[in-house]
């Protein structure tokens, strides 16, 4: 097991499209989407939304498929544009306790986990932002870890009022 996960990190570090090249058929075949021994896409084994809660706020969820899990400490958020935004703080919270080959003691969630994103903005006005959400997890069954996924959010933020 550790050696397909040292195998997997040396491939996708060393040559990205041999990812392409891993069972994840799971999406061709909706019949092998629930058979442990297949790797399901990075799409379907981790969803992700970002939703804007107020003008301050995001709400990011996280959902790993039956078999999976997230590293908490692996979930970051960072504003793309624009520059008068940033993330002042993000609340996650705790999952259970893995003992990991690689990382150590560390925590995992094999269920769904929403983030509260706070921002700080210098800008009053109602307008868009691009956000980059990393995330990092493995297939249980398997023994096999993703390498970090990257996704980019579009988000409308509403207006700044007197009471934010």
């Amino acid at each position: 097991m550790i050696r397909i996960l040292l195998l997997l990190i040396t491939m996708a570090a060393a040559y990205p499209h041999a990812l392409a090249q891993l069972p994840f058929d799971a999406l061709q075949r909706p019949d092998l989407a629930s058979d442990p021994t297949k790797l399901l896409s990075p799409e379907e084994a981790f969803k992700m939304t970002a939703v804007v809660k107020d003008a301050l706020t995001i709400i990011a969820q996280l959902t790993p498929a039956k078999g999976y899990y997230l590293y908490r400490d692996k979930f970051v958020v960072r504003v793309q544009q624009p520059a008068d935004v940033e993330v002042a703080s993000i609340e996650i919270p705790h999952g259970e306790i893995k003992d990991d080959p690689f990382f150590g003691k560390t925590e995992i969630f094999h269920n769904k986990v929403q983030a509260l994103v706070h921002l700080k903005r210098s800008n009053a006005r109602a307008y868009g932002i691009t956000l980059q959400v990393e995330y990092q997890g493995c297939n249980e069954p398997i023994g096999v870890c993703y390498p970090p996924i990257e996704k980019r959010v579009r988000l409308e933020l509403p207006a700044l009022t007197a009471v934010q």
